[in-house]
């Protein structure tokens, strides 16, 4: 499974969870499988509603993590069949070590 975690900066596991999923620069794709991950960083390929979305999808991700994602951005992934999670973990190297923690994210953005 391929896990996509949204970040602040490039830290490597070390980064900060990112809090505004639309614009974000960096991603960290985890494999599950290999425990192997690298660093996306996310150029928009194009002006528009939920392109961090689209190249997740393109990526082929299996799940994403966040800690706040507008209704729109997870409607798309949800119906590409990417599972949207969620958990207290702030740090990259937090959310990989408690996978199997991580919740369904319910929610929409908390700042409009």
């Amino acid at each position: 499974m391929l896990v996509a975690i949204p970040l602040e900066e490039n830290r490597d596991l070390e980064s900060d969870v990112a809090e505004h999923f639309g614009r974000v620069r960096f991603f960290l794709i985890y494999d599950t499988e290999s425990k192997a991950h690298r660093i996306i960083d996310f150029v928009k390929r194009e002006e528009g509603v939920c392109a961090p979305a689209v190249v997740l999808v393109e990526l082929g991700v299996d799940a994403v993590y966040v800690l706040g994602m507008g209704y729109r951005a997870r409607c798309m992934l949800e119906e590409a069949g990417v599972v949207v999670l969620t958990g207290p973990y702030r740090r990259a190297k937090d959310v990989v070590e408690n996978l199997d923690r991580l919740e369904r994210f319910e929610g929409g953005c908390s700042h409009h």
